[in-house]
């Protein structure tokens, strides 16, 4: 396999004296889908702070094609994550203060200095593809948890970054919602083939679109690589934790 776009080796985090990342070493193949699964708590969502720069390590190192993310200048932190889309938990962090065509509009408007006429058409496409066109001038206090996230994806993707992150998207999503979600990270990824990092739960939604899996716990990997591979794996702790067992190596904590 080709060298990876992302990379943490050997990559330490510790808060308030509670190691959230204990030596963990994991990469991300450009264009290709991953997903980040464990236990709550596992340090997924802390993997993905590291990799957008808004954290420093404690030790090791997180590599984004080949090249320190840690000694990145301001300028170039800021450069550097323009070309992510993020879905961030907690119904996708939307702005409050802006309506839901706003919020898709702003990397737009922010980044790439469209002409409203061009804002506007890929805006409603982006919420047509999510089912909430006719809520573009809704603020998200009028929306549904599901809904919030739908936004937050179709803020995500307007700008086709090369790079997307879901971090939990299922947090407050029905199953039905779910499922149109995955379809459209799935769909996505077909028309626009990008690396894209999902941290989720949902184990349905792995196994519908995850071509590699990374299984954390305890801040270190416990099982990557190809999803067929890791989604069949013998290992007590992998099998546990997909199938839901009660009994195992993974104890109620």
């Amino acid at each position: 396999m080709a060298t990876p776009i992302i990379e943490l080796r050997e990559v330490r985090k510790t808060y308030d004296g509670v190691a959230a990342l204990d030596g963990l070493s994991c990469s991300f193949h450009d264009g290709r889908i991953t997903a980040v699964i464990g236990p709550s708590g596992a340090g997924k969502t802390t993997m993905l702070r590291l990799i957008l720069g808004l954290t420093s390590p404690d030790a090791g190192q997180v590599l984004f094609r080949g090249r320190a993310v840690a000694q990145m200048s301001n300028q170039e932190l800021l450069d550097y994550r323009r070309d992510f889309g993020v879905l961030l938990e907690g119904a996708g962090a939307l702005f409050a203060s802006m309506n839901v065509f706003d919020n898709v509009a702003f990397p737009l408007r922010r980044v790439s200095h469209y002409p409203e006429e061009l804002v506007r058409a890929h805006v409603e496409k982006r919420l047509r593809e999510v089912g909430l066109w006719e809520h573009a001038r809704k603020m998200p206090n009028e929306l549904s948890t599901g809904m919030r996230v739908r936004v937050a994806f179709a803020r995500a993707v307007i700008t086709q970054p090369p790079v997307l992150f879901f971090d939990s998207p299922d947090t407050g999503m029905d199953p039905v919602r779910m499922t149109a979600l995955t379809r459209l990270i799935g769909e996505h990824h077909r028309s626009h083939p990008c690396t894209t990092l999902l941290i989720t739960h949902d184990l349905d939604a792995v196994r519908a679109v995850a071509q590699d899996i990374i299984l954390v716990h305890r801040g270190r990997v416990v099982e990557q690589g190809l999803a067929p591979r890791v989604l069949a794996s013998e290992d007590p702790f992998t099998r546990q934790f997909l199938a839901g067992l009660m009994v195992g190596p993974l104890a109620m904590e």
